[in-house]
Order: C-alpha cells, then structure tokens, then sequence
C-alpha cells in the first residue's frame, strides 16, 4: 500500500473513532448544563488528540491498518488502540508541571472521560459505526448460476 493511502486510510478511520466519542462527550456536557463553548471544546478535544495520535501511530507502523481496508478485526482492534490514546490524552491535557497544583478550572471538564461507562459506550459505539461502515462498504458477491 502506498504511503499516501496509509495515510488517507488512517485518517478515515481516525474520522470514523472521533465521532462516537465527540458525541457521547457533547451529551455528557450539555447533560451537565454547561452553558460555554470552552467546556465543549475542552471535552471534544481530547478525542481529537488521540485521533491525530492514530494517524501518527498509523504513518510510523503502516500493520497498524491491516491491508487498508476496513474488514475484520480491525473494526474491533481500532477501537481498542484507541481507547489508551484517548486516555493518554487525557493525561497529558490535565497534567500540570507541579504535581501540588491542581487541574486548572477551564480543563476540569476533561475528566469526564475519566468515567468508565463513558468509556465502555464509546468502545461499544466506536465498534457498531465501524462494523456498519464495513458492511455497507461490502462488496455484493456475484451470484454463481447452477
């Protein structure tokens, strides 16, 4: 496969893993009653991280995406891959340099994906949005006449 497609591959995939969790994080928000724009960008932003921490991922070790298409298992090993990036991220948005300090006020919305129900439905819905792109991308077999 050529880089570019990895490339193009990879971010279609990363696409596909930020829209489970950018819409179960602006649920959990707007459930929350924020009312600005900073706690959705807060929370929508770390999905977005770990989206662009796949496609890094994915140009430094190209077997990441299998063959580049999207077929079985990847719709169950890229949302498990992604998990540990998105919690990385987390990580790295809400760590200060002091270990004494505390999460700035602004960034104390990221901890919503500290939940592990928030977790496991992004899992379970990152799983059913790809598994739905892989079938509707299949290929109609031709029918063999007897």
């Amino acid at each position: 496969m050529k880089r570019r497609d990895v490339a193009y591959f990879a971010a279609e995939c990363a696409l596909l893993l930020f829209l489970c969790p950018a819409a179960i994080g602006a649920y959990a928000v707007w459930r929350q009653g924020a009312q600005d724009f900073s706690a959705y960008s807060v929370v929508l932003g770390i999905p977005a991280t770990a989206s662009l921490a796949l496609v890094l991922a994915s140009e430094l070790a190209p077997g990441l995406l299998g063959n580049g298409r999207l077929s079985f298992p990847l719709n169950l090993t890229l949302p498990i891959a992604y998990l540990p990036l998105l919690l990385a991220s987390l990580v790295l948005w809400t760590t200060n340099r002091g270990s004494i300090e505390a999460t700035p006020e602004m960034l104390l919305p990221a901890h919503l994906w500290r939940n592990p129900l928030l977790l496991a439905a992004t899992f379970a819905g990152q799983v059913v949005l790809l598994t739905l792109v892989m079938i509707a991308r299949r290929q109609p077999r031709d029918e063999q006449t007897w």
